[in-house]
């Protein structure tokens, strides 16, 4: 796979990423799926970064193996709370935490409803060593867009 190395619009990241598959496996979400999205994360509003992600990778095909979708939105923070539960951690998601990924029942990812429109990432992890938020990235984009960037694939 080439490098990206372009900016950090996500219609451009996608464009790149249809390019690469030789296909058109990310396509813009219909209206309906977005509008429905903002529900799960009431009273907050999401970041606008997180609705330009899913706009076009809501439908599943990102993460593979991951849940993170349009149908899993909903379940995501309970989820995230039952993680934490299950391991005994002296961890609570705050209420304007809002769980995006979940990855095989393990770890997730969250950020704060309350950090701008490009929050920075956290995640949790049954293999971290000691019970704690991790912080993966200083921005939803980045977390994102990194991993496909020149200087960060090697990593």
């Amino acid at each position: 796979m080439i490098p990206y190395t372009g900016s950090n619009d996500f219609a451009e990241f996608f464009a790149y990423l249809n390019a690469q598959a030789g296909k058109q496996k990310y396509r813009p979400a219909a209206p309906e799926r977005m509008q429905a999205l903002a529900a799960p994360a009431q009273p907050f509003r999401l970041p606008r970064a997180y609705l330009d992600f899913m706009r076009y990778a809501g439908g599943g095909a990102f993460w593979v193996g991951s849940d993170y979708g349009f149908d899993k939105v909903p379940l995501l923070n309970q989820w995230g709370a039952e993680l934490l539960a299950e391991n005994h951690v002296p961890l609570l998601l705050k209420p304007d935490d809002f769980v995006f990924l979940m990855h095989q029942g393990y770890r997730f990812c969250f950020f704060s409803l309350s950090a701008g429109d490009d929050p920075p990432v956290f995640c949790f992890s049954e293999e971290y060593d000691k019970p704690e938020f991790v912080r993966l990235s200083d921005s939803f984009t980045d977390f994102i867009i990194r991993p496909y960037r020149p200087d960060t694939r090697a990593r």
